[in-house]
């Protein structure tokens, strides 16, 4: 039997993987509850109106819901315009340089299907989310790693420089970061847009934790920097701001030479998103910012005082080194010191970051997401985005089986 591609063997989310093994140790019930802080996913609820007015359209539709538009219902792109431009400044035409897709991570995969050729280099700065690497090879590509570690998890401009190469073709640009939280000020977002255009670069810009900004870190949305709308790829979706992870809507807005190859590949790859979760998602995005705000603020808050009570019981464990995230709601820990050294009950050493998650699963029934999938090897990301005694509780444990407690 001659064997399978390249592209088939790709592994799975990690994430995904940690979340799926926490759940079957939770259903087994043994041992401690299960503390997730792998995942992220709010834990707030989306906006009223997404169940409101998406039960009333089923229920007016009398659950016969068909085809719509491959590249979404007209009503829901020329909102994602209005919202786009409301943000950023940046003004797209709906019908063309839009297209509503299957949650972010599917406009991020088609938005590289679209640019990359087989043996083109995609530059990924390191701390990444971990779904990058595997985009860019599913399409022929090479993943092409910028190790930013030593930056503040964030790329610089002699970074990008000395990884020119005459086969880069696009540059992935997440602030807020997953997994660090990082935000780039405008200033360092111009530098780098300047050198990507000398470079002749694509930008994928994923922005989908673009409301989640703490200590005054302010967002900028690339495009509407000068002279990058033209080179650049806008991802979002409503998965972070409204909490609307399972309905599965992103976006997709850039250059319409781009936007036709992807709605091409999109009608051959799933007809259309859902046709329900298109009239939730034309709920979320049809608030005002008001309506919005009124609704996300009292959860911001919340994000706030976690952030700092997570900061605060980590900052007690001796030789664990802790970042401060400016966005998202993720907080990256530094376990290398402990690599080696007896750790849990049985006093038996790791290797890595990812035994030691594993190892803290089934010890103490704690998952966190181990960071060599996204870069950052010996690092861990935990999430606060989590209930206060969870979150405590979770770092408690952590604190026992690093022997520190």
């Amino acid at each position: 039997m001659k064997p399978i591609a390249v592209r088939a063997q790709i592994k799975e989310s990690a994430t995904l993987a940690m979340n799926a093994r926490a759940k079957r140790i939770a259903a087994s019930g043994e041992g401690a509850r299960v503390i997730s802080l792998s995942v992220g996913e709010p834990d707030y609820p989306p906006p009223p109106q997404v169940a409101e007015l998406t039960t009333a359209f089923i229920g007016e539709k009398k659950g016969r819901l068909v085809y719509t538009a491959g590249h979404g219902i007209p009503e829901l792109r020329r909102t994602i315009a209005a919202k786009v431009r409301e943000r950023t400044g940046v003004v797209y035409d709906p019908e063309k340089e839009i297209i509503v897709t299957v949650g972010g991570k599917h406009g991020l995969a088609g938005a590289v299907l679209a640019l990359v050729n087989p043996g083109d280099r995609v530059l990924i700065p390191s701390p990444y989310w971990l779904s990058y690497p595997p985009m860019a090879v599913f399409a022929g590509g090479e993943p092409v790693i910028i190790d930013c570690l030593d930056t503040g998890f964030k790329l610089t401009v002699d970074k990008l420089r000395a990884a020119a190469h005459p086969r880069n073709v696009a540059l992935f640009i997440n602030s807020p970061s997953n997994p660090t939280g990082a935000v780039y000020t405008r200033e360092e977002l111009v530098a780098l847009g300047e050198e990507a255009a000398r470079q002749d670069l694509w930008i994928i810009s994923d922005e989908i934790y673009d409301r989640l900004l703490y200590d005054g870190a302010e967002f900028t949305s690339i495009p509407a920097l000068p002279g990058m709308r033209e080179r650049t790829l806008l991802a979002n979706g409503v998965s972070k701001t409204y909490s609307m992870t399972g309905w599965r809507i992103g976006y997709v807005c850039g250059p319409e030479p781009v936007l036709k190859a992807m709605k091409t590949l999109q009608s051959h790859m799933t007809s259309n998103p859902c046709a329900a979760a298109q009239q939730a998602a034309l709920a979320a995005l049809s608030l005002s910012e008001d309506e919005l705000m009124a609704h996300l603020g009292p959860h911001l808050e919340s994000l706030r005082r976690r952030r700092a009570l997570a900061l605060e019981h980590l900052g007690r464990l001796p030789g664990l080194g802790v970042s401060v995230p400016a966005g998202a709601f993720y907080i990256v820990v530094d376990v290398r010191p402990f690599l080696g050294t007896p750790l849990g009950a049985s006093g038996e050493p790791v290797k890595d970051d990812e035994e030691l998650a594993f190892r803290l699963l089934d010890d103490e029934h704690v998952a966190v997401a181990a960071l060599t999938p996204f870069g950052a090897p010996g690092f861990l990301r935990l999430s606060f985005a989590v209930p206060d005694a969870d979150l405590v509780e979770g770092i408690a444990r952590l604190a026992r089986f690093l022997r520190l407690a």
